[in-house]
């Protein structure tokens, strides 16, 4: 079908967009307008891709609707994190007079990073109820590997192997967005 085919070619070209704005996401001392251009442009390439993931998805059952609600919340996690560090903090950091208090500043932080670690894990379950889906189908080296880019970062998220700071962030969203690449290629080939 030519419309997964397109959906195909954006979950492919919006992993990749996923993974080179991680090589150059920003620090605290970076410019304003690069922390909410990197935020911002981040921000669209994960809508798109979630739109090409739940086009694909179709939910025609129970599980495929899980996938859909639990990727759904947490792409909708993961905007709030990138909306609060992209746009609230830059903004923030902005102010003069008076100048913002340091206890601000690390609640901003700490709203960031829960969010952002309750997107890793709701994306990670729903790719791994994707993934029971495309095993069932025998799509199974793709199934492998969404186990892996779902339930991997999340599961060191909750043991506390790991965090959303700079580089938990650059493993988990790299690997979570290796497997939409994956994804992306075999239906834009299959369409």
């Amino acid at each position: 079908m030519a419309s997964d085919k397109t959906a195909g070619a954006m979950l492919t070209l919006s992993g990749l967009g996923s993974i080179a704005l991680m090589a150059v996401h920003p620090t605290s001392n970076s410019p304003s307008t690069v922390i909410s251009g990197v935020h911002g442009s981040l921000l669209i390439v994960m809508l798109v891709q979630a739109s090409a993931l739940l086009w694909l998805l179709k939910a025609k059952t129970l599980r495929d609707l899980a996938a859909s609600v639990f990727y759904s919340v947490g792409m909708i996690a993961t905007v709030g994190a990138g909306v609060l560090t992209g746009f609230l903090f830059p903004l923030l950091k902005s102010y003069q007079e008076p100048p913002m208090s340091d206890e601000l500043f690390t609640l901003v932080w700490s709203l960031n990073q829960v969010l952002a670690e309750l997107g890793v894990i709701g994306v990670g379950i729903g790719i791994a109820a994707w993934s029971l889906g495309l095993w069932m189908s025998g799509e199974r080296k793709l199934a492998g590997f969404g186990w892996i880019a779902g339930i991997g970062p999340s599961a060191g998220l909750v043991l506390g192997l790991t965090d959303m700071h700079l580089h938990g962030a650059m493993a988990a969203y790299g690997i979570q967005g290796a497997w939409v690449i994956a994804l992306g290629v075999t239906r834009w080939r299959a369409g």
